[in-house]
């Protein structure tokens, strides 16, 4: 019996309609929901897969020491694709036995497993290069700077270690050449199988090994787990997020906007569905109450309305999920040439969650319904008078703000971006109560007499104009919200690499060299940045500890302590970057100072005055820690983890190093600096800074096409809040139009009515979007948001006009009929 009236109760509201604004929330709400989740998945993906184009892999497992079979057997085993390197310096001789210090790079067959190695001929005249492999047995490849240095247009023969190699090719891009960047000389690359016979490496050569790993995500994930398993010493597994610094901000910031997006997505669908709910509560209250005066018992109402919500909530699971398929792979087809790749397939994490926001807005929204499905009396039902909300109401509340948490959550990961967002959620809400109040004084006082219409009937539903108020605010909030977001993130990538970023570095320039070099760059380059000494040296102790004893368990602070690293010295802090704690030296200070990078000093947890001992040239110098600086390290311009005082370095080896802007049609310059400078080593690090503008452009369209997705959610939910006091409306204005109000003056009166609370929802909204978008740049994006004085003028002509549209267009059914006829559906 209760299965046939579940069936015939649910008919009759698909019949009438009643039940077609809540499954158009929740088919919307799914949709939105799992459209976001499988895109952002999908993107996501594709850009990390991206990114490891900058690595030639996905994954980099890296170590001082070869490789062993061993591990190379285990990722076969997981499935997964490999490829050899390793890299270390050595000097090359061209036939006139002219030598060349070069870092040499030797790779397997299997080189490069993601990413593009494009080579030309020795004349120069390749134009834009052709794709590459690893070059053959007895071959090598070699930077372009590294012709004109040793003259390999007239004899290609180069002797590296015990073997001649023939010059094949020059190699204008290579993926991974941003990998240890001030410490490289000009690239020759050979081939791995010729390690042995060159006799190149021995032991104790200072050589960095790599395994270059690529394959599908669950088998990177599996081998990841096993080997952060095994716990293995020396060795470190490296991906493109935490391999290269210029993107790993970028990609960590994606990942942030992706969630809030998510999370706004969620929040805008509860608004929705929490309308229509509301809507719907109140005609199925009634319902119950008279399937009670025919002898039901309370359990079977409440079994009656239980079984109804989980029929709708599968239905609109499956069209939302279905629905948000179809608009993702619409929009996903549309990416899949600007991204170059084809996107990855879409996973089951976004179904799972698209699931789990159906059961947690249904159990916190729709159970408004279910709590007084036995409670009101038929009287009531008949005077339209179903009360307030009550301590059942209070709980429905606090069960809708406990879902939202849980779905933000889940939809982000981030806890500060949900804590923040539900302060701003309650603070709003709060905020518009109050607002709603305010509106009606203020109309009482100021408004003409051709806006009393307008007035009575938001003085008549005050309970539902509150509701509408706070979701119509919400919702625009939430929209500018994501819009602020986008807009300064957009900005801050634009600005991130500007387009005079140095793209080209100088190392290893001699004292002698010195003026040689800076007037040939400020004359001919237009150069106004610094040229900065460099001594290189190892770190040996921390406060009289040995720092290899002191941190023998911790393998992330030994790779820091077994290599030199390069040491620089000023009298002044570098202008690009921020000092953190301490302050620095003075110019005609005498003391013995560092100022250490800020990664640099949480690795070896250094704090200001401690006292560290380095080893340069065979010499120990003892200084202690003055400062501790933040570097931006994707800026491109010359860093350090330590700058000394003059005096810590003082009558030590030191050669300089710079970086410059040159334009890419102006070669000239590089040539007449090699051939004025022996020795020097220019590095022309153009294709990777363009590499990373392509990924930061690419992260911005994703930014874009997902907010395109919750600005749909966010219109949906205007929608709903129109169409929730549809019935209601149609009742007062059937009365009014019976009393001889015009046609005129009821569309007038509507449309006032829905502006009024656009335009101040929209003010409102403005103020919070600002606060929340600041809160959230500084706590959660690290980039500065500021104040955009427009904001307040869109969202509240914005808010007028978009409400205001919206109002009329859902109440012009309502408007065309005829009184009488409107009276008779709302009693029905």
């Amino acid at each position: 019996m209760l299965r046939a009236l579940v069936y015939r109760s649910l008919k009759k509201d698909f019949q009438s309609g009643s039940l077609q604004i809540l499954m158009l929330a929740l088919v919307v709400a799914i949709a939105a929901v799992s459209a976001v989740g499988f895109f952002t998945d999908r993107v996501s993906r594709a850009m990390q897969r991206q990114a490891g184009d900058l690595l030639a892999a996905d994954l980099l497992l890296k170590s001082s020491a070869a490789i062993p079979q061993s591990l190379i057997d285990s990722a076969h085993e997981h499935g997964l694709r490999t490829a050899l390197s390793v890299t270390f310096p050595s000097v090359v001789l061209n036939a006139e036995d002219d030598s060349q210090l070069v870092a040499v790079k030797a790779v397997s067959d299997e080189y490069p497993l993601r990413g593009t190695l494009l080579t030309g001929g020795l004349s120069g005249d390749a134009g834009g290069g052709q794709i590459a492999t690893a070059p053959a047995a007895g071959n090598a490849q070699v930077e372009s700077s590294l012709v004109g240095l040793l003259a390999l247009e007239q004899d290609n023969k180069l002797l590296l270690g015990r073997s001649e190699f023939e010059v094949n090719a020059v190699i204008l891009s290579e993926p991974d050449r941003g990998r240890d960047l001030f410490q490289m000389a000009p690239r020759v690359m050979i081939n791995y199988a010729d390690l042995e016979q060159a006799g190149l490496l021995i032991e104790g050569s200072r050589a960095r090994y790599a395994l270059m790993l690529a394959g599908g995500e669950a088998q990177l994930k599996t081998f990841r787990q096993w080997f952060d398993a095994q716990a293995l010493p020396g060795f470190e597994l490296q991906d493109a997020g935490n391999a290269r610094p210029e993107i790993q901000r970028v990609l960590a910031q994606v990942d942030k906007y992706f969630g809030l997006a998510a999370m706004v997505t969620v929040l805008l669908s509860g608004a929705a569905i929490a309308m229509a709910v509301r809507q719907y509560a109140y005609q199925q209250a009634g319902a119950g109450a008279i399937l009670r005066t025919l002898g039901a018992s309370r359990k079977t109402v409440l079994l009656w309305m239980l079984a109804r919500l989980l029929i709708i909530a599968v239905l609109a699971l499956l069209g939302g999920l279905l629905l948000g398929l179809i608009a993702q792979t619409a929009l996903a087809s549309l990416l899949d040439n600007w991204f170059q790749v084809e996107l990855p397939q879409a996973g089951w994490r976004p179904v799972l969650s698209a699931m789990t926001v159906t059961v947690l807005t249904l159990a916190g929204f729709a159970s408004l319904p279910l709590l007084r499905a036995g409670t009101v009396p038929v009287l009531s039902v008949l005077r339209q008078e179903l009360g307030g909300l009550g301590v059942s109401g209070r709980m429905t509340a606090a069960i809708a703000l406990l879902a939202c948490v849980l779905m933000m959550y889940l939809q982000s990961g981030d806890l500060l971006l949900v804590l923040i967002l539900l302060f701003g959620l309650l603070l709003v809400l709060l905020v518009f109560a109050l607002a709603g109040a305010f509106l009606y004084r203020l109309m009482r006082v100021l408004t003409p007499r051709g806006w009393s219409m307008a007035r009575f009937v938001l003085r008549r539903r005050m309970d539902v104009t509150l509701l509408q108020l706070s979701v119509f605010g919400l919702t625009i909030m939430a929209m500018l919200l994501i819009a602020v977001v986008r807009e300064d993130i957009l900005q801050a990538w634009q600005t991130e690499i500007p387009d005079d970023a140095p793209n080209h570095f100088i190392v290893n320039i001699q004292p002698d060299q010195l003026p040689g070099v800076e007037a040939l760059l400020r004359t001919d380059a237009g150069f106004k940045g610094e040229l900065y000494p460099v001594s290189r040296g190892r770190l040996i102790a921390i406060n009289g500890e040995n720092a290899e004893q002191k941190f023998a368990g911790n393998e992330r602070a030994q790779r820091s302590l077994r290599h030199e690293f390069n040491l620089s010295f000023s009298d002044s802090a570098p202008g690009h970057n921020t000092l953190l704690e301490g302050e620095w030296w003075a110019a005609d200070d005498e003391g013995y100072w560092i100022s250490a990078e800020k990664g640099f000093a949480e690795r070896l947890e250094l704090t200001v005055g401690d006292e560290l001992t380095f080893q340069v040239a065979g010499i120990d110098r003892r200084a202690k820690i003055l400062n501790i600086r933040e570097v931006e390290w994707e800026s491109f311009e010359v860093n350090f983890f330590a700058i000394t005082s003059t005096r810590t370095l003082e009558n030590l080896p030191t050669t300089y190093i710079t970086s410059f802007h040159l334009p890419a049609n102006d070669r000239d310059l590089i040539t007449r600096l090699v051939k004025e400078n022996p020795g020097i080593t220019i590095i022309d690090v153009g294709k990777m800074l363009a590499r990373v503008r392509d990924i930061i452009g690419r992260a911005a369209l994703a930014v874009q096409s997902v907010f395109l997705f919750t600005l749909l959610a966010g219109i949906i939910v205007l929608l709903s809040a129109v169409q929730s006091s549809q019935a209601s409306r149609m009742r007062e204005l059937a009365v009014l139009r019976s009393m001889g109000a015009s046609h005129k003056q009821v569309r007038q009166s509507v449309i006032l009515e829905f502006s009024l609370l656009g335009a101040l929802a929209g003010f409102l909204a403005a103020f919070f979007a600002s606060a929340i978008a600041w809160l959230i740049g500084d706590q959660v994006l690290t980039i500065d948001i500021g104040i955009n004085p427009m904001l307040w003028v869109y969202g509240t002509f914005g808010g007028a006009l978009v409400v205001g549209v919206a109002g009329y267009l859902a109440s012009r059914k309502v408007l065309t009929i005829p009184p009488l006829l409107a009276l008779r559906s709302s009693l029905s």
